[in-house]
């Protein structure tokens, strides 16, 4: 099995004996890690690219997930860690997002509700 996994901060040395190699896409290029762990081939993508040089929404997230496709994963998993604005969520809470800050448009602070099972990418 070929895991993909797009992370960002915090996530730096989950594969810290990778190869990186760079992977061309229409949408612009992307930094991948490949390593092995107990048989399956694990692709890291970090959303903030080489060297933490990047805001998150500066990367095309279509570039990420052609990137991954070109690696042939078989399942691709997104991890993220942010910070939050209410009290009641602590540190370690599961939230699953309904709504969606767009900064890929430069349209800084749109915020597009997703219908359940609806594509953000679309």
């Amino acid at each position: 099995m070929r895991i993909g996994i797009v992370g960002g901060t915090g996530f730096y040395d989950l594969l810290p004996d990778a190869d990186v190699v760079q992977v061309e896409t229409p949408f612009g290029a992307v930094h991948v890690s490949a390593a092995t762990r107990n048989g399956r081939s694990i692709f890291f993508a970090n959303r903030h690219g080489v060297g933490h040089a990047l805001p998150p929404h500066a990367q095309d997230p279509r570039a990420v997930v052609d990137a991954m496709a070109r690696c042939r994963v078989d399942v691709l998993l997104s991890l993220l860690n942010v910070g939050g604005l209410r009290p009641g969520v602590s540190a370690g809470d599961l939230v699953v997002p309904h709504d969606l800050v767009d900064h890929r448009r430069d349209l800084a602070n749109r915020i597009r509700h997703l219908p359940h099972g609806l594509d953000a990418l679309g």
